[in-house]
């Protein structure tokens, strides 16, 4: 039996509909643990102050470069932290693409929270309500092409940043070397 208000035509379609919207479970977005301050392509990095030296600008010549940057973490992500023999582990994936895809994959993981800094990290918490973190990658020999590099937690998850509208999508570093 049809309801009275639709054509009996009609009600198939939407009955279907109502199926789909009814049961299509609601997804909501991962909470963001980790964001980017500040990111920098350097010439180095200067170990003992944990500051880039000078910046590079895209195209570059240079075989050798570093990517810099400046993260800054959420309470949540301190307490994954912690529940994780203090290691949560983010990776620099640098991809170099030529016209039938990625060609080159390097990956560079970068702990965050070693255990003696994770008293250091709570006490930024407490006082700011966010902990923040410097870290860099580098890479050698770099051929020509087109390169970028993305920000992943483990298992290829990536770590989300704002874009140019304030909508988010994956942190990822592009530049080119002559």
């Amino acid at each position: 039996m049809t309801p009275r208000h639709l054509p009996p035509s009609r009600f198939p379609f939407y009955a279907a509909l109502a199926l789909v919207f009814f049961a299509t479970p609601v997804r909501a977005d991962p909470p963001i643990l980790l964001t980017v301050d500040q990111a920098v392509l350097a010439d180095g990095v200067d170990r003992t102050s944990r500051t880039f030296l000078h910046t590079v600008t895209s195209p570059f010549a240079r075989k050798q470069v570093s990517l810099w940057m400046q993260l800054r973490g959420t309470p949540e992500l301190l307490d994954r932290v912690k529940s994780s023999n203090g290691k949560v582990t983010i990776h620099h994936v640098w991809r170099k693409y030529v016209l039938t895809g990625v060609e080159t994959r390097l990956d560079q993981p970068l702990d965050i929270g070693r255990e003696e800094y994770l008293l250091k990290l709570a006490g930024q918490v407490a006082a700011n309500g966010y902990f923040t973190w410097r870290t860099w990658s580098d890479k050698q020999n770099l051929s020509s092409g087109n390169w970028r590099v993305d920000l992943e937690f483990d298992g290829h998850v990536p770590v989300m940043c704002p874009g140019d509208g304030g909508e988010l999508q994956a942190c990822s570093y592009p530049f080119k070397v002559e």
